[in-house]
C-alpha cells in the first residue's frame, strides 16, 4: 500500500497536470518523464525480486526504503516556493517509481506468513491495499484542488500532502512485521527456507537415482578410517 499509491496515484491522474500547469514542462518533457517513468520501474523490479530473495528477513527494510525514500522527495520538491528544475523533478519520478514494483514484495509476506487455505485471501488483500490507497489520494486530492481554484501551484502543494498520512499508517504496519529472532513471523520464515532446501535435495537425490523419504535431506556417508 505505501509503496505503490504514490506512482499510481501520479501517473494515473495527477502526474500530468502537475507537471505541466504547476511545473511549467511542455507536453513533450512530461511524456519524457512518464515514460522514464516505465523504465525505472523495468529496472528496478529484478533488483528488488533478488534483495527480496535473498535477504527474506529484511524485506520490510527494502519497503520502508522505498516509502522514505519517495517521501523525501516529495518533501524536497513541495518545499519549494517556486516550480523545481528538471533535474530534481527527473529524481523525484524515478523514486517514486520504484513503489511501483516494490508493492511487489507485499505478495512475499502474504506468501509466507499465511496457511495455503488462506492464501487467496492474503494475496487478494495485498492486491487490493495499493490501488485502495490510490484512489482514495486521487479523490482527495481532486477535492483539494477543486476548493483551491484547480490546477495551481499552491493548490498541487497542498494536495500532494494527502500522501503522508498513508505512508504514516503503512510505515507503523511495516515496522510490526519486523520480528525478532524467536518471534512467529520470523520461525515461519525460517521453517520456509528449510522446507525449500530440503524439497531441493529431494529433487536431487531422486535426479541422480537415489531415495530418500519425502521432505527429507540424504545424508552424506560416513568415512571411517
Amino acid at each position: 500500500m505505501g509503496t505503490q499509491f504514490s506512482i499510481t496515484t501520479f501517473a494515473l491522474l495527477w502526474g500530468v497536470p502537475y507537471l505541466k500547469s504547476a511545473q511549467g514542462l511542455d507536453s513533450t518533457t512530461v511524456g519524457s518523464l512518464l515514460t522514464l517513468s516505465v523504465i525505472s520501474a523495468i529496472v528496478a523490479g529484478p533488483i528488488l525480486g533478488i534483495l527480496t530473495g535473498r535477504y527474506p528477513m529484511r524485506r520490510s527494510w527494502l519497503v520502508l526504503t522505498i516509502m522514505v525514500a519517495s517521501a523525501l522527495m516529495w518533501t524536497i520538491v513541495l518545499s519549494r516556493s517556486e516550480p523545481s528544475p528538471l533535474w530534481l523533478l527527473t529524481i523525484l519520478v524515478v523514486v517514486i517509481s520504484v513503489g511501483g514494483p516494490g508493492s511487489v514484495i507485499g505478495f512475499d509476506y502474504a506468501r509466507t506468513s499465511n496457511p495455503s487455505s488462506a492464501m487467496g485471501t492474503a494475496q487478494g488483500m495485498v492486491n487490493i491495499g495499493g490501488f485502495l490507497a490510490s484512489l482514495i489520494v486521487i479523490q482527495v486530492m481532486g477535492v483539494i484542488l477543486g476548493h483551491m481554484g484547480g490546477y495551481t501551484f499552491d493548490g498541487f502543494r497542498v494536495a500532494w500532502m494527502v500522501q503522508y498520512p498513508v505512508w504514516i499508517l503503512a510505515s507503523s504496519v511495516c515496522s510490526s512485521l519486523e520480528a525478532k529472532p524467536g518471534e512467529p513471523s520470523r520461525q515461519k520464515a525460517y521453517t520456509y527456507g528449510r522446507f525449500a532446501k530440503s524439497f531441493v535435495a529431494t529433487n536431487n537425490s531422486i535426479a541422480s537415482g537415489n531415495s530418500s523419504p519425502a521432505g527429507e535431506v540424504p545424508k552424506r556417508p560416513s568415512h571411517q578410517a
